[in-house]
């Protein structure tokens, strides 16, 4: 059975878990949030990096970006 990782975007956990193949796109978080599948590539994971303006800051990952807009009172739209 393959091990797949796994994060919330909602509290930022990150863990593995086993699943059949047909199963990996239901994982579930502690905190009740449908979890991503964390993709790697030759062995390291995909990271995006950017710098946004409107929090005036650079941002490494959803667990952050979200972190940084709760702090903020922000919420998305659309």
């Amino acid at each position: 059975m393959p091990v797949y990782d796994y994060a919330c975007q909602s509290c930022g956990l990150e863990w593995e878990a086993y699943h059949e193949i047909e199963e990996r796109n239901s994982e579930w978080c502690d905190c009740g949030e449908l979890a991503k599948r964390i993709y790697f590539m030759n062995g390291k994971p995909v990271v995006y990096e950017y710098y946004s303006e409107n929090l005036g800051a650079r941002i490494t990952g959803p667990a952050q970006r979200q972190r940084l807009m709760k702090e903020k009172d922000l919420s998305e739209v659309g």
